[in-house]
């Protein structure tokens, strides 16, 4: 069965679903297609968290460094696995270049001003709907067990409070005060008070439901196999459930961007990078806000009735398969900051693939040469938090506004 629209988006996760909610309040009729359903993969058991403090591009040389020893850690954070694909070699090249001092601080200025803004349509959203998905902005706290790495990020947060972050250091007795559950491994904290969570596939299926209320249409159970080309511009999207015609395009498909993106000519720089996450149906304990171990790079969100532990970043290229050895390191490793968590057995475990372009930002524009061929992707560890800027940006860019150094910046031209 055919259908026809103004604006078809490819992708029903959360980059997909805010750039359908503003195109359609502006006014365009959008039809939003998914092979599964709305928050069926990466949005769906993620942390969600809204960062406004995670101003770090992934592209960092510290983590660069200790990436390396990570590789020799089977209990790591990180993992990479070997594969002959031009794309996996490409995309680590491209990293390693932007892992520089001059590339890595504009990375680092362009985050602040995009955590900024998106932090504000967060509020605005939550202002019409934060319930619904247990918006909360109770702050993050920072975790650390070891001095040396307290030390280190206390003198690294005093140039992010003197460009207006909120923020606190807090030594051993200040953080066990905040946070009682914490255990005595516990050295010290970093209380950012701006940063906020919500339920992650909740909030992308309300913002589905808004967009719906606004005119737009989703088509579920439609994988995009290819497309047609007509007059040097994209004409139509060939999914399983029929050729569905088009004016404009986009295709904010996560970790799948790059196959996409390949049919018509452009394999844009986009790895998967594998997290879990493990879902606790009412704990005895729970914090009072989300918590990031630092050294184990674990985040923890409470919410009403359940707690979730998240972990990981595995770059498998698009191999979903559960691994014990590497899902059973995460609790374990939470527990070194919340002794309360060993021994309770998980109500979901889950995993999901975040998009990572090589320098730590999204990717997000027009995608050459196809004149009306838009993309989003690229988000990483980010994607809750500057969803819903990053669709507002989009519906802007599409209605011919000039973003300026902040397009340029973010768009897909730049590799």
């Amino acid at each position: 069965m055919g259908d026809s629209a103004e604006v078809i988006i490819v992708g029903g996760g959360v980059v997909g679903v805010c750039t359908a909610y503003f195109l359609a309040r502006s006014g365009a009729g959008v039809l939003l297609v998914d092979k599964g359903e709305l928050a069926s993969g990466s949005s769906f058991g993620n942390a969600g968290l809204v960062v406004p403090s995670f101003c770090s591009p992934l592209a960092d040389r510290r983590l660069l460094l200790q990436g390396l020893g990570f590789l020799l850690d089977r209990a790591g954070p990180f993992k990479i696995k070997p594969r002959p694909d031009l794309g996996l070699g490409g995309w680590l090249w491209r990293f390693v270049r932007a892992c520089s001092r001059a590339r890595y601080s504009q990375g680092v200025e362009v985050l602040l001003r995009l955590n900024r803004e998106g932090t504000r349509v967060h509020q605005e959203l939550a202002g019409l709907g934060g319930p619904e998905y247990e918006y909360r902005q109770a702050g993050l706290l920072s975790a650390f067990t070891t001095p040396k790495a307290f030390k280190e990020a206390g003198a690294e947060v005093l140039a992010l409070g003197r460009k207006g972050m909120e923020l606190s250091v807090l030594g051993r007795a200040e953080v066990h005060d905040l946070e009682p559950c914490l255990g005595p491994e516990v050295c010290g904290g970093i209380l950012y008070r701006a940063d906020a969570s919500l339920q992650p596939a909740a909030f992308v299926n309300w913002l589905g439901a808004g967009f719906k209320e606004a005119g737009g249409r989703i088509m579920t159970g439609a994988e995009v196999y290819g497309f047609r080309r007509e007059g040097g511009r994209v004409a139509a999207v060939l999914t399983t459930r029929g050729e569905l015609k088009c004016r404009r395009l986009v295709i904010a498909a996560g970790a799948w961007q790059p196959g996409l993106t390949r049919l018509l000519g452009r394999r844009l720089p986009v790895e998967g990078a594998k997290g879990y996450s493990l879902t606790f149906d009412r704990p005895p304990e729970r914090p009072l806000r989300p918590l990031i171990l630092e050294e184990r790079h674990i985040a923890v969100t409470p919410y009403a009735e359940s707690l979730r532990v998240t972990g990981i970043l595995d770059l498998e290229g698009l191999d979903l398969s559960i691994h014990p050895r590497r899902l059973g390191t995460i609790l374990p490793q939470a527990g070194e900051y919340l002794p309360f968590l060993t021994g309770l057995e998980p109500v979901q475990v889950w995993r999901g693939l975040r998009p990572c372009s090589p320098d730590g930002l999204p990717l997000v524009g027009r995608m050459d040469p196809w004149p009306n061929v838009f993309v989003a992707v690229g988000h990483d560890t980010k994607g809750i938090s500057l969803g819903p800027l990053t669709g507002l940006i989009l519906s802007r860019i599409m209605a011919g506004e000039d973003l300026g150094s902040l397009g340029r910046a973010l768009s897909p031209q730049r590799f």
